[in-house]
């Protein structure tokens, strides 16, 4: 058989290449599970294709038992698993694949997992897969290269949940920042240096500030010239993201009330509500939609507390008390005047706002190595099955019986007369029920 002599430059001479239609069996599921049933109560595992395991448990459904293990493979998601234990197989996209004689399954498994299939979003992929081809090692050095897959990977899987813990240990730190930056107790000794004994004031947005809701997005009303305007989902939280960035028609009266300068405020009304970011750019031709509030404070309150307090009303939902709607949350103009937050002097607000920015700018660090050694785990893993692939991992044993004889063989005894007359019988049970 002949092969990709880019993915298979060069293969040890023991070995063949098939495809992966030809390895596997697809097994027929007779009756999937709806997505409402996955977490019904039951023992049996329902494996759905997504990149977690287990789906959930049921009682209901037919179990993929009698040809144990398998790989399930995600025709949307792309995602595969190895099944060593009796499941029912979840609805949408489900594959099921039995490796034939030809493979130790775990090989198979990972051999599969190898293969580099393209991202087409919420498309179907087994077309491809069932395409793609292989390497056939002789069985025994199969199950070397199996063996010796699973012992590192396993290593690198610890190293992956370790390290998969991080981001929600940075969530908690920025978080418990913010409880202690708006709680007072983060700057407790900027205050006893300087003496100082001013007690916090509660206020109201309409104390310090004003908010204004942006234009309403209509095409047939709209009228006036094309103008840059910043959406809900351009703001995230102390990030403005500027990448994709629409136009609208407003008159030049519109564009004056709705203009933004350096310091205003944006946040959410829908969507996340209260997620709130700082404009600071230049240039004065943004206009912003009307999901958006704009809030422009005045001299007594700076524009990076007001964000910080209003993050910590979230993080601590004190904010969702006053959402209106009940599947779809608002954060209507007059709640945001009705929400109360802490403010102290200016002089301390500029202190917060320095030990929070050096504080957060740590976790940016270490969320940036973070990143970086998760990268360098899912390059490893990756390169150990790139060797696998290549015949690289393990050395090659002599006394192995090569992939061509063990086809052979396979062959052989598929179409013994003794085997044909199995095929026959069964295959007249199967007519007769």
């Amino acid at each position: 058989m002949t092969y990709d002599e880019e993915n298979f430059p060069v293969l040890p001479k023991s070995w063949l290449v098939v495809t992966v239609e030809s390895a596997s069996t697809i097994l027929s599921v007779k009756e999937k599970i709806p997505v409402k049933n996955y977490l019904t109560t039951g023992n049996l595992a329902v494996i759905d294709q997504g990149a977690a395991l287990i789906g959930g448990y049921t009682n209901q459904g037919i179990a993929v038992t009698d040809q144990l293990p398998v790989v399930v493979f995600g025709d949307h998601t792309r995602a595969l698993k190895y099944i060593d234990f009796p499941f029912a197989a979840g609805a949408d996209g489900i594959k099921v694949l039995a490796p034939n004689e030809l493979f130790f399954p775990r090989a198979f498994f990972r051999f599969v997992q190898a293969i580099k299939l393209p991202d087409r979003g919420y498309a179907r992929h087994y077309q491809h897969l069932r395409n793609s081809q292989i390497p056939l090692p002789p069985l025994n050095e199969q199950k070397r290269i199996a063996d010796k897959l699973d012992a590192v990977l396993a290593r690198a899987d610890i190293c992956r949940d370790r390290l998969d813990r991080i981001p929600a240990i940075l969530k908690r730190f920025r978080q418990s920042v913010l409880a202690s930056a708006i709680g007072g107790y983060l700057t407790e000794d900027w205050r006893s240096k300087y003496h100082l004994n001013e007690k916090w004031e509660r206020v109201r947005l309409n104390q310090v500030g004003e908010s204004r809701l942006g234009k309403m997005l209509d095409k047939n009303k709209n009228v006036g010239e094309e103008t840059p305007y910043i959406r809900n989902i351009n703001v995230r939280w102390f990030a403005i993201d500027l990448n994709d960035i629409l136009s609208i028609r407003v008159t030049q009266d519109e564009k004056k009330k709705l203009a933004l300068i350096p310091g205003d405020v944006l946040i959410c009304e829908g969507g996340e509500p209260g997620r709130c970011s700082i404009w600071k750019e230049s240039n004065s031709n943004f206009v912003y939609q009307k999901a958006l509030h704009r809030v422009r404070l005045g001299d007594k309150c700076i524009p990076e507390w007001f964000c910080y307090a209003l993050k910590h009303a979230a993080d601590s939902e004190q904010l969702a008390a006053f959402f209106t709607g009940t599947t779809i949350k608002h954060l209507t103009g007059v709640a945001l005047t009705n929400w109360e937050f802490l403010l102290p002097s200016v002089d301390e607000q500029t202190e917060i706002v320095r030990r929070v920015e050096s504080l957060f700018a740590y976790a940016d660090r270490m969320e940036a190595r973070y990143n970086n050694a998760r990268a360098q785990v899912e390059k490893l893993t990756s390169a150990l099955l790139a060797k696998a692939f290549r015949g690289e991992l393990v050395p090659q044993d002599p006394k192995d019986e090569p992939a061509r004889e063990l086809l052979a063989r396979i062959h052989a005894q598929r179409n013994s007369p003794k085997e044909i007359t199995n095929k026959r019988i069964r295959s007249r049970k199967r007519g007769e029920q």
